[in-house]
């Protein structure tokens, strides 16, 4: 795959045609080890692109891997994972045991959507050590 570095194109997968006869999991095991399949392939694909190396093609990886070597390939949010959880509960109302009925967009000062609930429904604001506490923060 270090040969076809360049001569790939990562949005083609058909441009990596010798890979595609083999699933990832079946490519990383023949050239790596089955250890390094389960623990650092699988729990990647899984976790970034929720796709299963056992039904994904080799020639996927091929069109891509080649672009990433000598790459910064890892992104992050500053302040970490946790920062997203922290942003969206700042704003989220939750509704609790609530079918939702109807949306519409927000007015375009508030970009968005605003769901109507059932009658029932019950309310939670999220703040402070509560929100945390909820959100696993």
């Amino acid at each position: 795959m270090l040969a076809a570095r360049f001569a790939t194109n990562p949005d083609d997968a058909t441009s990596a045609p010798a890979a595609d006869g083999e699933t990832l999991a079946a490519h990383v095991t023949r050239h790596l080890s089955r250890r390094v399949l389960e623990r650092m392939v699988n729990p990647v694909f899984r976790g970034t692109r929720s796709w299963d190396a056992g039904a994904t093609s080799a020639a996927f990886f091929a069109t891509t891997k080649p672009h990433m070597i000598g790459r910064s390939t890892v992104h992050v949010l500053k302040g970490g994972m946790n920062s997203l959880a922290a942003a969206l509960s700042r704003d989220l109302v939750l509704m609790l045991n609530t079918r939702p009925y109807g949306s519409r967009p927000r007015p375009a000062a508030r970009a968005g959507w605003r769901l109507s609930g059932t009658a029932r429904a019950r309310h939670w604001k999220p703040t402070g050590s509560s929100a945390r506490s909820r959100v696993g923060m």
